[in-house]
């Protein structure tokens, strides 16, 4: 369920692709987790780059060490990732300029739909917090904390 986090946040990060025009945060850059985010994670690293249409993000899987790579359309349309061979269906909406994610899928064990939900927010002091819950899940909130290192290349 970890790793799903993980992966999850890494989605929301890439989903945040901001429409400058509309005055929405552009979170473009390298990012690093950093404390009080948990101990797996303080350290680790997303890169996002973005364009008018599109964003990618790219980070280390906490399974396996491999590169995981998500890329998304910002016009607000139903987009596909996998993960581990789990198909994920999103959407993204600005709520102020935090964004709210709705990540769908089927849990492999019981076939039930599962939704998780993660809030992108950009703090004063240049660090972006991604909380994510499963609505009706018995799962704690996670709280990411991560600092921009540089812009992306």
């Amino acid at each position: 369920m970890r790793a799903l986090v993980l992966w999850c946040v890494g989605l929301a990060l890439a989903i945040i692709g901001a429409d400058a025009a509309q005055g929405k945060p552009d979170f473009s850059g390298r990012w690093v987790a950093q404390s009080p985010s948990p101990s797996w994670a303080v350290g680790k690293e997303w890169t996002i780059r973005q364009d008018a249409s599109t964003l990618k993000m790219e980070w280390v899987s906490q399974r396996g060490g491999g590169l995981v790579s998500a890329t998304y359309k910002l016009d607000g349309s139903q987009g596909h990732n996998n993960f581990e061979g789990m198909e994920l269906v999103s959407r993204a909406s600005w709520s102020g300029n935090s964004l709210v994610l709705a990540n769908r899928m089927t849990n492999a064990l019981t076939d039930a739909p599962v939704e998780l939900r993660t809030t992108l927010s950009l703090n004063d002091n240049g660090t972006l917090t991604i909380e994510s819950h499963v609505p009706d899940g018995n799962a704690p909130t996670s709280k990411l904390v991560l600092r921009r290192q540089s812009p992306a290349r």
